[in-house]
């Protein structure tokens, strides 16, 4: 069965029938199977023009636990939202970048991992691989917030409570930070810590300050599982994603992967930077103002002189991948 609405605003008894009913109905649970081709299917998305949604069966919904699968095709997203209680991810293919929308932090999560999310922490995630990510989440016990519940349709909601901060929301640098946390009366009288304040300096020596000396520090090494992750670019379906191995004002290197099938929002820097295509797909810089473009493949170097505005273009069925290093001229900083 299927809850597909195709358009036009619901309420929230309209769109979760199913809702801790699943599949016992009224009746008390009991020992039950239900399998792929059993389970409550929805492709699960409630805005007003039903244009993005992503698939997501439901196996069982009770008034202790909501689980089932939810998955996400290569370059795919899903916007920020969050629940009343915790949520822990199991992921079983794919890899899944979950955001942080309160400081702009992005895990990157593999085959095997799994993560508990907090009561009411906001979330986002991203497949800007070229393999579907598929999810086993369960919800313990309510599933969505006053808030959603009262409005359901999601950019009547979550998308205007909490826009996620993203590096290059802007095509030239500038700072983000939240003013207060998202949740209404939660840390109210706090600011959430910009994961940008680590631009400045990365790694940090601790793991937790970007306050110590450059000059003292012996060699650092960086696993790729501490790589400082962002979403770049404004528009959920231009990102792609920015990894940085070490970041400070004068110099920068990391890696960029860019979904399939995708042109990117455009970025300008004011150092200078060299791409190494390292992926068999090929990676095409396109120059915004010229109208030119540079197309390199493994194995070449591409390089973009600073301040000039530049988008990348992955017209192939697999994610493009390049590292960069990034480094200005003396008396110029990158922010």
């Amino acid at each position: 069965m299927a809850t597909t609405v195709l358009t036009g605003k619901k309420t929230w008894e309209e769109l979760v029938d199913w809702y801790q009913r699943f599949p016992f109905g009224d009746s008390d649970p009991y020992p039950f199977k239900v399998t792929a081709d059993t389970a409550h299917f929805m492709s699960w998305g409630p805005d007003a023009d039903g244009l993005h949604r992503t698939p997501n069966p439901v196996y069982f919904s009770t008034k202790a636990l909501t689980t089932g699968v939810f998955s996400l095709a290569p370059g795919d997203y899903f916007k920020p939202g969050n629940h009343p209680n915790p949520e822990t991810y199991w992921i079983r293919n794919g890899t899944l970048w979950l955001g942080n929308p309160d400081t702009g932090q992005i895990t990157q999560l593999e085959a095997d991992d799994a993560l508990l999310i907090p009561a009411f922490q906001f979330h986002f995630g991203y497949n800007f691989g070229d393999k579907t990510v598929e999810i086993l989440f369960m919800i313990a016990r309510n599933t969505h917030t006053a808030e959603m519940r009262a409005n359901p349709n999601y950019d009547d909601h979550y998308q205007k409570f909490r826009d996620p901060i993203t590096l290059h929301r802007n095509v030239e640098f500038q700072h983000e930070q939240h003013q207060s946390w998202a949740q209404p009366a939660y840390r109210e009288s706090e600011v959430p810590p910009s994961r940008m304040d680590d631009l400045r300096c990365w790694p940090p020596k601790s793991g937790k300050s970007i306050h110590y000396n450059h000059e003292l520090d012996n060699l650092q090494i960086v696993d790729h599982r501490e790589y400082l992750h962002f979403a770049t670019g404004k528009n959920y379906k231009h990102q792609f994603l920015t990894s940085f191995f070490y970041s400070n004002d004068q110099f920068q290197s990391g890696k960029i992967k860019i979904p399939p099938g995708r042109i990117t929002d455009p970025i300008s820097l004011h150092g200078e930077r060299v791409y190494f295509v390292v992926s068999e797909t090929p990676l095409i810089v396109v120059l915004a103002h010229s109208g030119q473009a540079l197309i390199g493949h493994k194995g070449d170097a591409l390089f973009v002189p600073a301040d000039v505005v530049h988008q990348f273009q992955n017209p192939g069925h697999e994610s493009a991948d390049a590292v960069f290093f990034c480094a200005t001229r003396e008396g110029t900083t990158l922010f």
